[in-house]
């Protein structure tokens, strides 16, 4: 009887890729010996590991811990290792807090005055008092003066840094990558020209998506932060030629990476259809 254990399953086993010159070790099978032969084997076993250099080398071995590239090659598109919750869900916030939005309870309306206010004239007319009107005036007023004085956010800072420094924009990223779907949405909202006045911050983050494009890296990140971007600028974007001329460049640029995807796309599910119906 042969039994035979999966090692997998009891410690952790590193697949390494075997050199092209590797030659294969056959194995005697285990048969039926005499206790002295056993003996024998056990002596001249401990007298090989005896040696420091071959421990060293057996202890090295076990250590070392294959780790993946982050990018195989420049000419692949690679996927970010996030999980879909940090990106999945950003074109969908809306909907997701007006789902979670709890239920406001029924309120009772105000009591009426007994004696109503009316207009002097040939017809008597109510005096409706304009109070909401107001109100919404003075918020209008304040916000907009709120908004003027509002400095640029720590976010907006570090795309005028990473700008400046020879467009390099991955601390930006890596950022990106730390933040939840809502600190993502409140920071890209806070690139808006009515809150800073001009379309830099804009134009700089669009720089920041084709720089990482263009590394072929995080394509589904960049995808998404694309997406949420175009929804929430929108209008800043049809109002304003130089921003409007960047996004056409952008568009111009996924259009073909994804162009790109398709035929390779095409081409595995011709060869994979062709292998399923073909009769070998």
């Amino acid at each position: 009887i042969y039994l035979w254990a999966n090692i997998s399953l009891y410690a952790p086993i590193t697949l390494r890729p075997l050199p092209q010159d590797f030659e294969p070790v056959l194995l005697e099978m285990p048969v039926i010996r005499s206790d002295e032969e056993e003996e024998e084997e056990i002596n001249e076993s401990n007298a090989v590991f005896d040696g420091t250099e071959d421990v060293e080398q057996m202890d090295t071995n076990e250590d070392v811990v294959y780790k993946s590239p982050e990018q195989l090659t420049n000419d692949l598109i690679t996927l970010s290792s996030l999980p879909d919750s940090k990106w999945k869900n950003l074109l969908c916030l809306d909907l997701i807090k007006k789902r979670n939005k709890p239920k406001e309870p029924v309120h009772k309306p105000e009591n009426a005055p007994f004696f109503l206010p009316t207009v002097a004239g040939l017809e008597p007319k109510f005096a409706i008092e304009d109070k909401d009107d107001d109100k919404n005036k003075d918020k209008q007023i304040d916000s907009h003066i709120v908004d003027k004085l509002k400095p640029i956010s720590m976010f907006g800072k570090l795309i005028i840094t990473c700008h400046e420094n020879e467009s390099n924009y991955e601390p930006l990223l890596d950022l990106l990558k730390t933040m939840g779907p809502s600190a993502i949405d409140a920071e890209i909202r806070s690139l808006s020209t009515q809150l800073n006045g001009s379309p830099n911050l804009l134009i700089y983050f669009l720089d920041a998506m084709e720089a990482t494009l263009k590394t072929n890296k995080d394509f589904e990140l960049i995808q998404s932060y694309l997406g949420l971007f175009l929804k929430i600028h929108t209008e800043d974007i049809v109002t304003n030629e130089a921003l409007k001329t960047r996004c056409e460049q952008l568009s111009q640029m996924t259009d073909e990476l994804w162009d790109r995807l398709s035929k390779e796309f095409n081409k595995s599910l011709c060869l994979t259809n062709y292998l399923r119906s073909a009769v070998l």
